[in-house]
């Protein structure tokens, strides 16, 4: 059995996002038993955090060089990068009313708190299956 880490409970109860050494993020469905092993991204760090709704997974990957932050649907399909830039961000967390995702930024000389808003159209995106690239925010940091 490899390596299993990061578990995080879907806010129903009925997935477990988790990273398993080898394979990156995998979600498995607790009724069925069904595991799906997500194709992109597929270098990630850190806990899945899980919208306040149970219908999408935020996770820290680093597919591009730097850490980023991707969006998918709660079965870990449509992966929808939201941050690729020249900075690391990591640890997604949810508000909890699903409109915005905080992240910590690093960059070589500071650490800071971004707070990601108007993903709404983006979440709508992935359950649509469009291809949307890139979603870029303002920088809207306090630094830590």
């Amino acid at each position: 059995v490899g390596g299993i880490s990061y578990p995080a409970l879907s806010p129903d109860g009925r997935r477990v996002a988790y990273i398993r050494k080898g394979d990156g993020l995998c979600v498995l469905d607790r009724r069925s038993g069904a595991v799906v092993t997500v194709e992109s991204p597929k270098m990630v760090h850190f806990r899945p955090a899980w919208s306040p709704d149970g219908g999408f997974i935020a996770v820290t990957a680093k597919d591009w060089g730097n850490t980023d932050i991707y969006v998918m649907g709660a079965d870990g399909r449509n992966a929808l990068l939201l941050t690729k830039g020249g900075v690391k961000e990591g640890m997604p967390a949810w508000s909890p009313d699903g409109e915005s995702i905080a992240v910590v930024s690093v960059t070589d000389s500071s650490m800071a708190i971004d707070i990601l808003t108007g993903i709404a159209p983006y979440r709508d995106s992935i359950l649509e299956r469009n291809t949307i690239e890139v979603f870029k925010s303002p920088r809207q940091g306090a630094s830590l």
